[in-house]
């Protein structure tokens, strides 16, 4: 494959990846012998940490092979600003509800350490 091609595939390679861990992780939470509250949080807590690392192995793969490594840390950069940025706004958002922000505190926390084991 060029390497023109390459490039041009990255997103939607990690995208994809990233989507199809989400479906698999939902189906598989189906499995398992918890409540439905249990498997709510079972496939969140799984899927927080399989779909950073997906969108960055998928898209590190896809990279011409010179550039995978960097393209992993820009992948996991990006992926950890965004998740900063919901728990920065989640943060402000519960200081007028009042509501408990340690979900996704605890989910958010679970994909910045899955960013870093997928570079």
């Amino acid at each position: 494959m060029p390497n023109w091609l390459r490039w041009v595939l990255i997103i939607p390679a990690a995208g994809i990846a990233y989507f199809l861990v989400q479906i698999v992780g939902g189906i598989a939470s189906e499995t398992w012998p918890f409540s439905d509250r249990g498997q709510d949080l079972f496939s969140q807590a799984l899927n927080s940490a399989l779909g950073p690392w997906a969108l960055v192995r998928a898209g590190a793969a896809t990279a011409p092979h010179h550039y995978r490594f960097i393209t992993a840390q820009v992948l996991a950069a990006v992926a950890a600003l965004i998740t900063v940025m919901l728990v920065g706004a989640t943060l402000l958002g519960n200081l007028k509800t009042g509501y408990n922000p340690g979900w996704i505190a605890l989910t958010s926390l679970i994909s910045l350490i899955a960013l870093g084991f997928a570079i």
